[in-house]
């Protein structure tokens, strides 16, 4: 007896299958990954069935039109919630790879006919993609549309994109653009994929970014800043990037409670574009951004911008790069907390305030910055924040051997600083920062309990103002340090500024003894008699 092998759709509680719909002699060509001919109207239908689930075999199915997501729109046989499942990421391709035909729909963004693979028109339809590999090159396009303005698109509501591999080549626009809400992206690589997620338009919120990678990618993973549209609660946990091309990570305009943790970012480092602005994260007018865990290598240059943000950063390494924290712009409800942050290495100033007038808080505990080819700290704009570094080390400012005029620490704003339990200095004489900190703002400048090192500055003074008056609570350890004494040191060696005062004091006697010249034991001049 002959026996037929019953179709995949067959199966009870199997989801539908593709090659149902798709005329039998394309499937060789399809399973033998050598199709040209364009199925996208074949995948439209299986869509159009109200099939929950439509299962693509390993094969290629070459997409050169837009498919549409249509359920709950009027006449829409689609099922509401609708999966479309590969094989293996690996092996199932969704090609596209040659004259791509534009929607009839015109995109708000471009003004031109929507380039992309999906379009989604559904309202709060649940559409998800698992186990597919996104391959080949749409110029100007997109794997999935979903910009909610209304009219020609919705938001993806309530789906997934999961253990996919997106490749659409360099010229695409993004992946994924529009809007998410109560969504998940879960185990995907992206890879020669620009702006991977352009998250733009009305309905933006909830979405997990969770376990996924980046390989030799342009520009950012997510893009929330091209309108002020609000964005709430995003989560990117456990991000893996591999030479990033172009611009930061994650940026983002009027963004609520974003939470980035576990980030290992690897930039351009053989400088193959040349680009001047590879960072982590650029966020303005933005709060509760916390960012956590992360390690940055390779050339980088910016690495956290911020502009009127709050944000939470701890536990994270930077090696070599321009600045780690970039204030630019003017807004004033600045809220930067760092903790637990090391930087080796960066050319200009771990924290480079170049031209911003920014207000707010700054405040740095337990952070480590070693080795900087210019400042550690470099104000040149006029801010007016408030600045609090506690428990901190700034150690090797101009670094090796380069501007004398650098200083480890060089404060420039109307706004108070307090630097307390911290070390400034050098450990090596190729470090050659003038002054270990100036404070040329118009701001109280306050140093409680400070250690300097013991390898003195090059230039004097070491700690210098051009206005206000430096306030030195407890001791500068190791520098202009207070002994008590009933003489002048005539042994021991001494700083220039140490003062011994008299604890014998007697009227006719000196009062105490200042260190005017360093030396073992220096040359010490008493400060008058009582």
């Amino acid at each position: 007896m002959a026996l037929t092998k019953a179709r995949y759709s067959m199966i009870q509680g199997a989801p539908a299958n593709i090659l149902d719909w798709i005329p039998s002699n394309l499937h060789a060509g399809i399973a033998g990954l050598t199709s040209t001919t364009d199925v996208h109207q074949y995948i439209q239908q299986a869509m159009d069935s109200g099939a929950g689930s439509i299962y693509f075999p390993m094969g290629k199915y070459v997409i050169l039109a837009p498919i549409y997501f249509t359920a709950q729109v009027a006449g829409s046989n689609q099922a509401i919630n609708l999966t479309l499942i590969g094989e293996n990421r690996t092996s199932t391709y969704l090609w596209v790879d040659g004259a791509f035909t534009p929607s009839p729909l015109i995109d708000p963004l471009t003004g031109s006919g929507i380039i992309s693979m999906f379009i989604n028109q559904s309202n709060n339809g649940k559409l998800s993609f698992r186990n597919l590999r996104w391959q080949g090159n749409i110029p100007g396009g997109h794997g999935i549309y979903a910009y909610e303005n209304g009219a020609i698109s919705q938001a993806s509501f309530s789906g997934d994109i999961s253990d996919c591999w997106i490749s659409l080549s360099s010229p695409n626009a993004g992946f994924f653009v529009g809007a998410m809400s109560n969504y998940v992206v879960q185990n995907c690589t992206f890879e020669s994929t620009k702006s991977c997620f352009i998250l733009v338009g009305a309905g933006i919120g909830d979405i997990e970014f969770v376990n996924n990678a980046v390989f030799i990618a342009f520009d950012s993973f997510i893009d929330a800043s091209r309108d002020t549209q609000y964005k709430n609660f995003v989560t990117v946990d456990t991000l893996n990037v591999y030479t990033h091309y172009r611009g930061p990570l994650i940026k983002g305009v009027n963004c609520h409670n974003f939470a980035l943790s576990n980030i290992n970012f690897q930039g351009d480092s053989d400088n193959t574009y040349s680009s001047t602005d590879i960072g982590l994260i650029d966020f303005q007018d933005s709060d509760n951004i916390n960012l956590n865990n992360f390690n940055c290598s390779g050339t980088l240059h910016d690495v956290i911008r911020f502009n009127g943000a709050k944000i939470r950063i701890s536990n994270g390494a930077v090696d070599s790069c321009t600045s780690v924290f970039k204030p630019y712009g003017s807004y004033t409800s600045t809220d930067l907390f760092v903790q637990n942050v090391s930087n080796v290495g960066a050319t200009i100033a771990s924290f480079w305030d170049q031209d911003s007038s920014q207000g707010g808080n700054v405040q740095l505990d337990n952070c480590t910055f070693t080795n900087s080819a210019g400042h550690f700290w470099s104000t040149q704009g006029t801010p007016s924040y408030n600045i609090n570094i506690n428990n901190s080390r700034f150690i090797n400012a101009g670094y090796p051997n380069t501007d004398a005029g650098t200083r480890n620490l060089q404060f420039n704003t109307s706004g108070n600083v307090i630097v307390q339990n911290s070390e400034i200095g050098r450990s090596t004489t190729d470090a050659i920062a003038n002054y270990y900190l100036l404070q040329d703002g118009s701001g109280k400048c306050d140093l409680v309990n400070v250690r300097l090192t013991d390898l003195a500055a090059p230039g004097s003074p070491e700690i210098a103002t051009s206005s206000t008056p430096i306030k030195i609570v407890g001791n500068l350890i190791n520098r202009y340090s207070t002994y008590l004494g009933n003489a002048a040191p005539i042994t021991g060696t001494w700083n220039l500024g140490d003062y011994v005062k008299n604890v014998i004091p007697v009227v006719g006697n000196p009062k105490g003894w200042y260190c005017t010249v360093a030396g073992t034991p220096g040359t010490w001049v008493s400060e008058g008699n009582l």
